[in-house]
């Protein structure tokens, strides 16, 4: 029922407005991210999927590093579909979504994981110490013949100075754990270490760990958890800095692993410990320790640098170690020198350890470099590689080409010392004075006499001195050629035969020079009866039954000697008869004369 007022003279109208809505559905946040995993710097494309997907209002997007609890907004944060550069690390992800009808988040954990890539060998250490740079590596049961999934434990002994050690300037142990494959199953190891190797582990380095780094794809690069453990494939690499914890020249440790998973293998492949020490003695041993976990590829190089520039002339050797875990060992150079492995490694358990001398390999002023090259279809791999140049106290002593001399020669000295020498001092006659600071010097000596001689070499790391007494003996030289027997009767001599004899040749020589023998004949060579010769030359050799040579000719260095050593040697003479030979008492006379060599 309606009723309708109108009064005269006004109009009057009023509005009513009616309005309602019909909210969506409530977001629910949802994305994908593509690549999830690679080497820093790794650019990521976001891809949001959240529902309903006509209906989202606003997007926020953020980061944080995994195991923290700090978010930070993407650079294009409110992006539907947004990029965002990630460096090297494990990084959860969150999205949230808003319409009106209210907000919703996904979060997904260690979603983007990021490797700082290849794990090449560096110098993690070097220095110089006096005693030694030790480096054991063990797989104390071969890897074939430990159990699979099913857990191991492994010991290794280490005595790194067994002679005592005064101070340790860097220790780190090492090992490594297989897991058999590039998902992320777990395992569960502990790392003990015993100080004093009395088989009381003392420390505990690692106490139940779970190893369960996230991998990314076949490709070599590294991921880490944390900062002492790392994998590449299927391998951990873990590692201590043990200095603080050793009391002994001998330690131990022990490495414990429990399978998380059914398909875990957990099979240790080495224990291994450098240490770096002091002995107190003025030996010096510098050194330089890289580390790394280096996977190449096979056919492909890897390499590896010293800074063996910074090493002086004088170090007595130098030893270069490398650590390996692949099935067989690479080919190696150093410097460009081949250095031969331990190929093939039968059987096989991924563990090998080289050790060469490269004492010869290392260029004083120049760096150094090691090469690793596998020419096979497998790959290599390998974790330490430790090098050391040793440089010891110097230790006189020398060497001259003659002792025996006659006045007025001169002789040449060559020093042997060994150590590190940086500086000599010659007394070649025992006077108490310095005649020379050459290595390798000469002297003349214009006394007849017996000379003292001595060397006195010195170093950073000390002096040393060597006196040889009465080594030089002076003198006027002299040689005496004698023969036994003086006289050769052929007896009667017949056409169409030959007739042959002997008789020895001694030298007696003083002082001089290297000596020889020249042999001459007279009558021309020929043997004589008055005046008549024979048809044929007399012969004259050193060997019996050849070299015999016609002796119208000296016989030069018929015999040689070196200086002051005595000499002898047989003489063998022959004569042809020939049928035209007439009768006759025929003779020739040899003449064997010494002399010294100018």
């Amino acid at each position: 029922l309606m009723m309708l007022l109108v009064l005269p003279g006004a109009v009057m109208a009023a509005d009513v407005t009616v309005s309602g809505s019909i909210l969506p559905d409530a977001p629910v946040a949802a994305f994908s991210a593509s690549p999830i995993f690679g080497a820093q710097t790794l650019t990521v494309f976001f891809t949001d999927s959240s529902t309903p997907a006509d209906h989202i209002d606003e997007w926020t997007w953020e980061y944080r590093v995994t195991g923290t609890d700090t978010w930070i907004a993407f650079d294009e944060s409110t992006e539907k579909h947004p990029t965002q550069d990630f460096d090297a690390g494990y990084y959860d992800i969150r999205l949230t979504v808003t319409n009106a009808a209210g907000s919703n988040t996904e979060t997904k954990l260690k979603y983007i994981r990021v490797s700082p890539g290849p794990l090449p060998l560096e110098t993690v250490k070097s220095g110089t110490v006096s005693g030694d740079l030790y480096f054991g590596a063990f797989q104390p049961t071969p890897f074939n013949n430990q159990p699979q999934n099913t857990g191991v434990t492994q010991e290794a002994e280490f005595p790194f100075a067994p002679s005592g050690y005064t101070s340790i300037e860097w220790a780190r142990f090492y090992t490594m754990v297989y897991v058999a494959g590039q998902d992320e199953r777990e395992c569960v190891v502990t790392v003990s270490f015993d100080k004093d190797g009395d088989g009381n582990y003392e420390t505990v380095l690692e106490d139940a760990v779970t190893l369960n780094t996230a991998t990314g794809g076949s490709n070599g690069n590294v991921w880490w958890q944390g900062d002492h453990i790392n994998r590449v494939y299927s391998d951990y690499v873990m590692f201590y800095d043990v200095k603080d914890l050793i009391s002994s020249g001998t330690v131990k440790a022990k490495v414990q692993t429990v399978p998380g998973a059914s398909n875990m293998d957990g099979r240790i492949k080495y224990l291994a410990l450098v240490v770096a020490y002091n002995d107190g003695d003025s030996d010096e041993v510098k050194y330089w320790v890289n580390d790394g976990h280096h996977w190449v590829a096979s056919m492909a190089t890897g390499q590896t640098g010293y800074a063996t520039q910074t090493l002086s002339a004088g170090f007595t050797d130098a030893e270069l170690k490398v650590l390996h875990t692949s099935s067989t060992d690479a080919k190696y150079t150093f410097n460009g020198a081949s250095l031969i492995g331990a190929n093939p490694v039968a059987p096989v358990n991924y563990f090998g350890l080289n050790s060469w001398n490269i004492k010869d390999d290392i260029t004083i002023g120049s760096p150094s470099t090691l090469s690793y090259y596998k020419d096979t279809t497998y790959s290599y791999k390998t974790t330490i590689a430790p090098l050391k140049a040793i440089y010891t106290a110097p230790t006189a002593d020398f060497e001259a080409d003659k002792t025996n001399v006659v006045i007025g020669e001169t002789v040449t000295f060559t020093d042997a010392s060994t150590g590190l020498v940086t500086s000599w001092a010659w007394d070649f006659d025992n006077d108490g004075t310095a005649d020379s600071n050459e290595q390798n010097p000469s002297w003349t000596y214009n006394t007849a006499g017996k000379k003292t001689v001595k060397l006195t070499v010195s170093g950073p790391l000390g002096d040393n001195s060597l006196t040889k007494t009465d080594y030089i003996t002076v003198g006027d030289a002299s040689i005496e050629v004698t023969v036994s027997q003086p006289t050769i009767n052929f007896g009667t001599m017949a056409a169409g035969q030959t007739k042959t004899g002997s008789t020895t040749v001694s030298v007696d020589v003083t002082y001089g020079t290297d000596w020889y023998v020249t042999a001459t004949a007279n009558n021309g060579g020929y043997m004589v009866s008055g005046g008549t010769p024979l048809t044929n030359l007399f012969q004259l050799s050193k060997t019996d039954g050849n070299g015999y040579q016609n002796m119208d000719v000296a016989f030069s260095n018929f015999l040689t000697g070196d200086a002051g050593v005595d000499g002898s040697g047989p003489a063998y003479v022959r004569q042809l008869i020939d049928a035209l030979d007439g009768p006759g008492s025929y003779s020739i006379t040899l003449t064997f004369t010494g002399g010294f060599e100018i």
